[in-house]
This record gives C-alpha cells, structure tokens and sequence, in this order.
C-alpha cells in the first residue's frame, strides 16, 4: 500500500506546467522524504520518471 506521503507526491508529481522551481523543490522533498524513509527508493524513482515525462 502506497503512504499518504507517496500519494501527495504523485498528485504535484502529475501536475503539468510546473516550473523549474516547483520540480526542484518537489525533488528536494522526495530526497528527505527517501532518506527518512517515508517513501521508498522504488517509489522515488516512479515519481522522478514521472514528473520527466510532465515536462
């Protein structure tokens, strides 16, 4: 079961037009949030190949 954490970064991860700023301050985010383990490794990398194919 995915966490709320994971679901909350997919939606903005989904988001189009985001800016530069929005998509580093997400994957910011997505860093502490693997590093404390509230998203897994797996997680972040599907969230990092989606926000590529939103550009």
């Amino acid at each position: 079961m995915n966490s709320l954490t994971y679901r909350a970064c997919k939606k903005l991860a989904e988001r189009e037009n985001m800016t530069e700023t929005q998509k580093n301050e997400l994957l910011t985010s997505m860093d502490l949030f693997v590093l404390t383990k509230r998203i897994t490794q797996d997680e972040y990398k599907e969230l990092c190949t989606l926000m590529e194919t939103q550009a």
